[in-house]
């Protein structure tokens, strides 16, 4: 009953949970205005930043006001904190205002936030979590994986590098003129909410309030190190445009070829039987059965990323082979091979650093934390710390690992296929971050999948197939789908199993589960809908964060991929339908037009750029008519 109580224990912690509010250490903010003719639009910029020395210092340090000083038509303002010394520089450039922020830490420091906040007049519209660009009715914040883009009055802020989270929040003055609150995140704890069960356990008791208590007094480990000499960069643009025009964002959609979302499975190895396993695959554990290879993932040629142990018996890779056959052919099929810890026990480091080579012929990218409460070698547990006999961060890394589970899921809505992007509008819901002890490697989370397959089934339904494109979200699912009767006990387990015996002996997958499937099936091929492995997902989500856009005073925009590898089929997106986009500079893929959205995709190589304009009925119209302005200090 481990994993029913699991879950039952998550909606509970998942209720309790509640967002405190930082306290907030602005300082005065700078007052600017952008004047064209007779048009003239102002706003303020402050730092916020709450970084603290990981050694406390000696001597006092006094924190100074920004101060700011003028030079060839630019403004610099400056500010020094304990430990550290912050610039920011306003210069116009192109018709728009370049806004960048340096921060040098002179010692190594803990981050609490980093933050740029700027007020900008009138009411805002930004780019939603799902995509869409709409006005901001309530407090909005997004993280990565969604551009950072918003509009207030005729000011448009841009996100361009560095900047991993963005808060909208309408407000009024005094006077009751509305205006739009942006803050412009580097770094904040919540934009990568890890934490640690406290304790390593020899076993694990079933009593419900230990469960409770072992979710509930999960330590965080949140925040980031900044390493003495290290600098932090990030850049944003603001534009002026014309009032009375339209205003035309691109949207830099998520995934490949003009798909709307992204479906994955993440199978966990436990109770793992090679026999369910290829049923799962191929339909059929009967390779000589006329419908093997029709049905099962595969079948419907879909993708998953497949855990095993190393060792162990049955269904772990040393000690099966028709487990390593299968690891082969879901390599080959374009799927992936996880690891699921090195056993189902407790490791010590010896036994991880001996156990990763069992994985190493699968290139495998991704671990997958197997009951964290008593391995102890648990990235969630003590693995982090490679001072003590059960780290193994560093071997990971030395591994070619780039991807760890946070080891809890995202279940405030039950057994659905939702987006990890849904949420609570104003609190952070990072999909992935960099894992804090060490951001060399990853973190993805992920949903509770795990029922019946009938249960499974019904939430695979073609209405929440419609909604997860509609939100351009992604599912990523927790599952144990290659069990079987033969390696489950547990009568609760059981009932779960997504195989079912026939009169020869063999397995097939539930006819419920693969018409729930092929639903996904039918979508992957019409491309509406990504089928991908997690590193796909994954890779290709921190690699869109290495796209930047820029709006000219022609009304054109240019896509520059400034990141280290080569994009395939990056889908953008612009508010109006029945478009025209012309691209130059890479070829045009293909285009979807929708009311109120026309969408294309293309390939971008790194280092690589792409001009876009657009015309509605042969006539051109601009992204941003864009309005060349004078920068002045008040």
């Amino acid at each position: 009953m481990r994993l029913k109580r699991f879950i039952f224990v998550l909606g509970i912690i998942s209720s309790l949970t509640v967002s405190l509010p930082l306290s907030a250490t602005a300082t005065k903010p700078g007052s600017f205005c952008l004047r064209h003719e007779e048009q003239r639009s102002c706003f303020e910029i402050a730092l916020d930043i709450q970084a603290a020395p990981n050694v406390p210092i000696l001597s006092s340090v006094v924190l100074e006001g920004m101060a700011w000083s003028a030079k060839d038509g630019e403004y610099i303002g400056t500010q020094t904190g304990s430990g550290w010394n912050a610039t920011i520089t306003i210069k116009p450039t192109e018709g728009a205002v370049v806004l960048s922020v340096d921060i040098h830490y002179a010692v190594d420091a803990v981050v609490e936030r980093e933050a740029v906040s700027v007020r900008l007049p009138g009411t805002g519209r930004a780019i939603t979590r799902e995509l869409t660009f709409v006005n901001l009715g309530s407090a909005l914040r997004v993280d990565r994986g969604t551009p950072i883009t918003v509009s207030a009055g005729d000011l448009t802020l841009v996100g361009e590098s560095g900047f991993v989270a963005a808060r909208y929040q309408p407000s009024q003055k005094h006077s009751k003129t509305v205006e739009t609150d942006v803050q412009l995140i580097l770094d904040d704890r919540a934009s990568h909410p890890f934490s640690i069960y406290p304790q390593c356990l020899d076993h694990l008791s079933t009593e419900t309030g230990n469960w409770i208590g072992l979710e509930r007094h999960r330590i965080p480990k949140d925040r980031l190190m900044r390493v003495a000499g290290s600098t932090v960069h990030a850049q944003a643009r603001l534009y002026l445009s014309d009032p009375a025009a339209p205003l035309l964002p691109v949207i830099i959609e998520r995934w490949q070829a003009g798909a709307k979302a992204a479906f994955i499975i993440t199978d966990h190895a436990d109770r793992t039987d090679p026999q369910a396993l290829r049923a799962i695959l191929y339909g059929t554990s009967d390779t000589t059965a006329p419908e093997y290879g029709k049905r099962g993932f595969f079948g419907h040629g879909l993708k998953l990323t497949k855990t095993f142990f190393a060792s162990g018996k049955r269904g772990t890779l040393d000690g099966d082979p028709e487990i390593r056959a299968l690891a082969t052919e879901i390599v080959a099929a374009g799927s992936e091979v996880g690891s699921h810890s090195i056993t189902a026990r407790k490791d010590s480091r010896d036994v991880v650093e001996k156990g990763l080579a069992s994985f190493d012929p699968w290139q495998t990218a991704t671990w997958i934390d197997h009951q964290p409460y008593t391995n102890c070698e648990a990235l969630s547990n003590v693995g982090w710390d490679t001072t003590g006999q059960y780290g193994i961060e560093d071997l990971l890394v030395a591994h070619g690992y780039r991807w760890l589970w946070t080891a809890s899921d995202v279940n405030q809505w039950g057994l659905q296929v939702r987006s990890l992007f849904d949420g609570e509008p104003a609190e952070a819901m990072p999909v992935f971050f960099p894992f804090p002890p060490d951001p060399r490697l990853w973190v993805f989370r992920s949903t509770w999948f795990y029922a019946p397959p009938a249960q499974l089934a019904a939430a695979i339904s073609n209405t929440a197939l419609t909604r997860l494109e509609d939100q351009r979200g992604i599912f990523v699912a927790h599952t144990y789908l290659s069990a079987s009767s033969t390696t489950t006990q547990e009568s609760a387990h059981r009932k779960a199993l997504a195989v079912r015996p026939t009169g020869n002996g063999a397995l097939v997958i539930d006819p419920a589960l693969d018409e729930a499937l092929a639903r996904v099936g039918v979508r992957v091929r019409a491309g509406s809908m990504a089928s991908l492995t997690w590193y796909e997902a994954g890779d290709r989500l921190r690699a869109l964060g290495d796209l930047v856009t820029r709006y000219l005073p022609n009304g054109t925009v240019v896509i520059e991929n400034n990141g280290t590898v080569d994009l395939n089929g990056v889908t953008l997106a612009v508010p109006i339908g029945q478009a025209e986009i012309i691209l130059e500079g890479a070829p045009l893929a293909d285009t979807r037009k929708e009311a109120g959205r026309t969408t294309v995709w293309l390939s971008l190589q790194k280092g690589a750029q792409v001009k876009l304009s657009v015309t509605v009925a042969g006539r051109k119209v601009p992204f941003l008519s864009l309005r060349p302005a004078t920068l002045e200090a008040l």
